[in-house]
C-alpha cells in the first residue's frame, strides 16, 4: 500500500508536495477507511483531490504515472528519452532534474524509494528497506558524468553475490532504473522482486482518456471463471440501470466492407494491396440485456449512455480492488455520472473491507464535501502558489471546525482558492 508520494520540479509542481495516505487522529469511520498494514500502522484506503482547472490535479497523476513507468519498464535504447518535464515557468527549475519519492508497504514490509531524473537520464535512485524503525540501504544508484555511466552501491540486505550484482549493473543504462534492469537480469532478489511487483502490477492507473469499453472487453476475456462477469452484472443491477445481464457478441465484418474501406484510404495502390485481407475480421460488441414489461431486449454498446459505459468500467475496477491488491487512480471520476452513482461507487468500495487496496480520485463534484461519510484527511486541494506553481493541501490541515461544512467553506473561498472569474460582460471592440 502507498503511504506517501512526493513530487518536485515536475510539470506545474516546482516545490515539493506530498500526498499522504497516513491518517490523522480523526476517529471518523475508522473501520471503513483504515486498513491495518501491520501492528501500529494503518493507512487510508482512499484519497480525493479537488482543485480548479489547471491547478495541478491531473499533473499529480501524471507524476505518479511517469515515476512508476520509469521504475518498472525496461528500455532498449540508451538514447530513448524519458517523459519527464520540469517546471518551466522560471529560469532555474527548467535546468534541474525532477524528483519523486515513495514510501510504501509490500505485505508488512516498509520501503522508501527516491528517484531523480530528467529527460535524458536517471541521476539518482535509492531504495531503502525498514527491518526495524531504522532504514537500511538496499541500493544507491548514482551518475558518473565523466563516463556517462550509472554507478551502484549495494547494501547488506540486498542478499546477492558479486556475480549477481554485476549482472544487474551491466543492464543499468543511464535511462533505465535499477528495478527495470533487475527485471532484465536472471537474478533472484526477493526485495527487488517485491518492489518491482508493487510498481508494475499493484499500481493500476486508468484515466479519463482510457476507453472504458476496450478496458472492459480485455478484462472479460481474462475472466476464465466468470466471477468478474457475475460481479459486474450484480453491480449494474444495483446501480439501477435496468440492465439484467451483459455479454460480448462477436460478429464477422464482411470482406467487401473491409476492402471498400481500404480502397478509400489516401495511400498508394501498392500500400492498399498490402492491406487487402483474405481472412475474416471480427468485431466485438457488448450487448446489454434489458428487462421490460414487454419482454427481454438486447441493446448494443453504441446505444447505451456514456454513463452506463463508464459505470461498466468502474464496476470492473471495483471488482479488482476488492478481490486483489491494487492502487487505482481515476482522473475526473464524476465524468458522465450522476452524483448518486459516484457516491454509491465510493461507499461500496469503503464498505467492502477485503484486500489492501487504495483509490486516488480527482473530481470537480463538490457534493462529496457535504457528505458526513467523507473523512477530512482523505480530501486534498490543488491550487496555484508562487510563480504559478501548483501546491497541494490536505483539508484537515486548514483547521476547519468540525461543525463547519467543508462544502460551504470551500464555496466561500475559505479553503483552496476558487477560480477568480472576471466580468461576464464582454465587448467585441475591447482588446
Amino acid at each position: 500500500m502507498l503511504a506517501t508520494f512526493t513530487v518536485e520540479n515536475f510539470l506545474s509542481f516546482r516545490d515539493p508536495v506530498t500526498l499522504s495516505f497516513v491518517p490523522t487522529n480523526d476517529k471518523t469511520f475508522k473501520d471503513e477507511y483504515l486498513y491495518t498494514v501491520r501492528d501500529g500502522v494503518q493507512l487510508l484506503k482512499i484519497g480525493i483531490i479537488y482543485g480548479a482547472n489547471a491547478s495541478g490535479k491531473t499533473n499529480l497523476i501524471h507524476a505518479l504515472y511517469q515515476a512508476c513507468n520509469i521504475l518498472s519498464r525496461p528500455t532498449v535504447d540508451k538514447q530513448q528519452g524519458l517523459k519527464v518535464l520540469p517546471f518551466l515557468l522560471d529560469t532555474s527549475s527548467r535546468e534541474l532534474p525532477s524528483r519523486f519519492s515513495f514510501t510504501f508497504y509490500v505485505a508488512k514490509e516498509k520501503y522508501l524509494l527516491e528517484l531523480e531524473v530528467d529527460q535524458q537520464r536517471i541521476y539518482s535512485e535509492r531504495l531503502f528497506f525498514y527491518p526495524s524503525s531504522k532504514a537500511a540501504l538496499l541500493y544507491e544508484r548514482g551518475y558518473d558524468a565523466s563516463r556517462d555511466l550509472a554507478t551502484i552501491r549495494w547494501g547488506g540486505y540486498i542478499g546477492m553475490n558479486k556475480k549477481e550484482t554485476l549482472a544487474i549493473e551491466g543492464n543499468t543504462i543511464p535511462n533505465m532504473s535499477v528495478l527495470a534492469a533487475w527485471r532484465k537480469s536472471n537474478v533472484e532478489a526477493p526485495h527487488l522482486a517485491k518492489v518491482y511487483s508493487f510498481f508494475s502490477e499493484q499500481l493500476f492507473l486508468p484515466s479519463s482518456t482510457t476507453s472504458w469499453v476496450s478496458f472492459a472487453k480485455l478484462q472479460f476475456h481474462q475472466d476464465n471463471l466468470g466471477k468478474l462477469h457475475s460481479f459486474v452484472r450484480r453491480f449494474l443491477q444495483a446501480s439501477d440501470f435496468n440492465i439484467s445481464d451483459i455479454a460480448i457478441k462477436e460478429e464477422v465484418i464482411p470482406k467487401d466492407a473491409v476492402n471498400a474501406l481500404i480502397s478509400s484510404l489516401p495511400v498508394s495502390n501498392e500500400e492498399k494491396s498490402s492491406l487487402f485481407r483474405e481472412q475474416d475480421l471480427k468485431k466485438e460488441t457488448f450487448m446489454f440485456q434489458h428487462h421490460t414489461p414487454s419482454g427481454v431486449f438486447e441493446l448494443p454498446e453504441g446505444l447505451e449512455s456514456t454513463g452506463t459505459l463508464q459505470m461498466l468500467g468502474l464496476s470492473i475496477v471495483l471488482y479488482r480492488l476488492i478481490s486483489e491488491q491494487h492502487f487505482v487512480v481515476i482522473d475526473e471520476i464524476e465524468s458522465s455520472l450522476h452524483y448518486e452513482l459516484l457516491s454509491y461507487f465510493i461507499r461500496t468500495f469503503l464498505a467492502s473491507g477485503g484486500e489492501a487496496s487504495q483509490m486516488l480520485l480527482t473530481t470537480h463534484d463538490l457534493n462529496l464535501l457535504n457528505e458526513d461519510y467523507i473523512r477530512r484527511d482523505a480530501i486534498w486541494f490543488t491550487h496555484k502558489a508562487a510563480e504559478a506553481s501548483s501546491a497541494l493541501t490536505r483539508l484537515s490541515a486548514y483547521g476547519l471546525h468540525k461543525n463547519i461544512s467543508p462544502y460551504n467553506a470551500y464555496r466561500q473561498n475559505k479553503l483552496a482558492p476558487l477560480p477568480f472569474l472576471g466580468s461576464q460582460y464582454f465587448s467585441q471592440n475591447e482588446d
